[in-house]
């Protein structure tokens, strides 16, 4: 098995194999599988089995393994968070394993390139980085408002980490763009926000 990882993981029924490993080997299995599949977890994220098979990493690894899956998907957490497969997995990462730190990480990534170079600097809520960068607020905004009606459009809007980054344009964003927002596709959504953090912050 050791060595052929790769060629099992796209494959629904041969994936469930791999799935078993990661629950039920020993260490030394654990680690080669892990180690196999690390270069590939973003494309795995993107496929229809291949999500349960990251998550099952997530859930059967070692806190050193998630520190080497996450660096694997840094990067890439905006691009995968509009993939409507990928989505389900940068939600889990976000909300059940990431640090403090690492879910600063993960937001900064939405603030667009020009705060790339800062990103330790950054935090999850768009505040504290308005007021560290407030000559950024502008084209953060702008950035945080073309994912927010991308979610929308796409009906994504039931992942807390989509929620996060919509709420950082709710509260900052103009009334009159927010009230363009608000469009029979988002009303029809507004559900998937009851009863959540986000929900309450909005109230």
């Amino acid at each position: 098995m050791e060595g052929k990882v790769e060629s099992l993981m796209f494959k629904h029924d041969l994936a469930r194999v791999v799935q078993l490993l990661l629950r039920l080997g020993k260490t030394k299995k654990e680690n080669f599988v892990i180690q196999e599949l690390l270069p590939h977890v973003v494309d795995l994220s993107k496929s229809k089995y291949g999500k349960f098979t990251v998550n099952c990493m997530l859930k059967n690894s070692t806190s050193d393994q998630r520190n080497l899956i996450f660096k694997s998907f840094t990067g890439h957490f905006k691009k995968l968070s509009l993939h409507a497969e990928a989505v389900s997995v940068i939600d889990t990462i976000y909300n059940d394993y990431a640090t403090s730190k690492q879910r600063a990480q993960i937001i900064s990534e939405f603030y667009g390139k020009d705060l790339l170079l800062y990103r330790d600097l950054c935090t999850e809520h768009a505040a504290q980085v308005f007021e560290k960068f407030p000559e950024k607020k502008e084209k953060v905004l702008e950035e945080l408002l073309n994912h927010t009606q991308v979610f929308i459009e796409k009906g994504l809007t039931g992942y807390i980490i989509v929620q996060h980054i919509m709420l950082q344009y709710f509260v900052h964003g103009s009334e009159e763009t927010i009230q363009e927002l608000v469009s029979d596709k988002m009303i029809e959504q507004l559900v998937n926000f009851v009863h959540t953090k986000e929900d309450l912050e909005l109230q």
